[in-house]
């Protein structure tokens, strides 16, 4: 199950689930609120990831999935 707070988006649309996240190491190349590929070029919302569609290049963002007791 996905979690609203600290996802990159305003869902309460005053800000109030985007506040106290935690945030990447310095050099990082992915905020917090990002999902890093596999392939360590691509940075997608974590938002993408699991959502039934492919958003990096290698697929790594629907890997380990599960959807009704089913993982990829």
């Amino acid at each position: 199950m996905k979690t609203w707070h600290c996802d990159g988006d305003d869902d309460c649309l005053d800000g109030t689930d985007e506040r106290d996240c935690p945030t990447n190491p310095p050099g990082s190349p992915c905020s917090f609120t990002q999902f890093q590929c596999a392939n360590r070029r691509q940075c997608i919302p974590k938002s993408f990831q699991c959502d039934g569609a492919v958003d990096c290049d290698d697929s790594s963002d629907e890997v380990g999935c599960c959807k009704y007791n089913f993982c990829i």
